[in-house]
């Protein structure tokens, strides 16, 4: 009977880095106005947020994300007085936040019609270009007045 032959493979390098930044729409805070203008946090909602928020408690994380309401956006001006960065309001967390504002409209058009409409039939294998609704030049719009634009404001914010 024939043996195995069998390959010493060497252990995992660990890849030691004082920073991780993660990139995403939604951020691991969402900011809310309060009735009296005032900010008030919560831990943001949604999949990424929910695997991510707990490196945060083991090593130094920058989040940069989209703003998504009036408060992440009151929030992300306010952090220009201090660079750019919030410190992130949850316990334990040693995470510095990054707040991305672009006009409604080309946020609208790069979450709505190219991340919802588009990217994610195409993750999971249900798009279908000859049966999509949308008219190409409308996803070319979008792409070039929506999805374009997150990612240049996201690269501007990340090279500060």
């Amino acid at each position: 009977m024939p043996t195995r032959k069998k390959t010493k493979v060497p252990p995992p390098q660990l890849i030691h880095s004082r920073r991780l930044i993660i990139v995403s729409n939604r951020g691991p805070v969402e900011y809310q106005l309060t009735q009296d203008q005032m900010l008030k946090a919560r831990r943001g909602a949604g999949g990424m947020v929910t695997a991510l928020i707990d490196i945060g408690n083991r090593m130094d994380v920058t989040w940069v994300a989209m703003t998504m309401t009036e408060g992440d956006r009151l929030a992300a001006k306010q952090a220009q007085q201090h660079g750019g960065l919030l410190h992130s309001p949850l316990s334990g967390q040693n995470m510095q936040l990054r707040y991305v504002a672009i006009a409604k409209e080309a946020y609208r058009k790069h979450y709505e019609e190219i991340s919802n409409q588009l990217f994610w039939f195409l993750q999971h294998y249900l798009y279908d270009p000859t049966q999509d609704s949308a008219s190409a030049k409308q996803l070319q719009d979008a792409w070039e007045n929506g999805y374009t634009v997150a990612n240049q404001a996201i690269a501007v914010c990340c090279e500060r």
